[in-house]
C-alpha cells in the first residue's frame, strides 16, 4: 500500500510541476513514463529532462522537505522538488543529486518568491523570454 500512495504523490507533484512551468514560466512540458517525469522544450527547440521529486513537510522532526534519489538513475537536467502540502516548487540544475543521494530542503526554501524567481531563472536558461 505504501509504494502505491507513494507512487500518487510522486504523480500528483508530476502533473502540478507541468502547470507551474505552463502557467508561470510559458514552458511547453509534458509528462511522460520513461527515464524522465518531464520534458520541456526549450527556446532553441531542444528537449530537455526533468525529474519531478515531490514530499511533504516531516511534522515529526525539524520540518522541512526531504527528496531522495536512487543512485543508479541517469541525472536529469533539471529537477523540480515539490512541497505538495502547500503547492510550491523549486528548480535546480541536474547537478545538484551529482554526489547526493538525499536532499533536505527546509520550509523557509518554499515560498512563492523562490519558486517565480527559479521559473524566471529556468526560463532564461532555456532560451525562452523572460518578461513574465
Amino acid at each position: 500500500m505504501t509504494r502505491t500512495i507513494s507512487i500518487r504523490h510522486g504523480r500528483a507533484g508530476e502533473y502540478l510541476a507541468c502547470y507551474l512551468l505552463e502557467a508561470y514560466a510559458g514552458l511547453e512540458a509534458s509528462r511522460i513514463d520513461g527515464a524522465f517525469d518531464l520534458v520541456v522544450h526549450a527556446g532553441d527547440g531542444r528537449l530537455v529532462s526533468v525529474e519531478v521529486k515531490s514530499s511533504s513537510r516531516r511534522k515529526r522532526t525539524s520540518g522541512g522537505y526531504k527528496f531522495q534519489r536512487p543512485r543508479m538513475t541517469t541525472l536529469a537536467n533539471y529537477y523540480c522538488c515539490i512541497a505538495l502540502d502547500i503547492g510550491l516548487m523549486r528548480i535546480f540544475s541536474g547537478d545538484i543529486w551529482r554526489d547526493r543521494k538525499e536532499l533536505f530542503l527546509p520550509d523557509r526554501e518554499f515560498t512563492q518568491v523562490a519558486m517565480i524567481n527559479d521559473l524566471r531563472w529556468l526560463k532564461k536558461e532555456l532560451g525562452g523570454d523572460i518578461t513574465m
